[in-house]
């Protein structure tokens, strides 16, 4: 075998027979830990991702709001517009009704 007479490995597996340990037990106790580690890892893996993805709808929501709101705005002016030809009678001054008044 390649474990040496006073080695570590060879007193747990000496331990282990004596105590009446299979080899499958410490196989699956190792094969555990081993499945442990890498479930850690993956919850870590997916709570980064998870925070990345609410940062970006935080960034989206803003965005929307900010979308909103400019439309709103834009039809606001739309809406005085309207208001002042269809009520008021009022239209735009092309260049040959335009009269400018300076002060002297």
């Amino acid at each position: 075998m390649f474990l040496k007479p006073g080695s570590l490995l060879s007193l747990i597996g000496r331990d282990c027979c004596r105590q009446g340990i299979s080899l499958f037990g410490l196989l699956m106790v190792a094969l555990s830990a081993v499945g442990l580690v890498w479930m850690t890892h993956q919850i870590r893996s997916l709570t980064h991702q998870q925070a990345a993805l609410l940062t970006e709808q935080c960034a989206l929501d803003s965005e929307w709001r900010n979308l909103i709101l400019e439309i709103q705005s834009l039809s606001d002016a739309d809406r005085i517009e309207r208001l002042a030809k269809e009520k008021l009678k009022m239209q735009l001054l092309n260049s040959q009704q335009e009269r400018v008044v300076k002060q002297v």
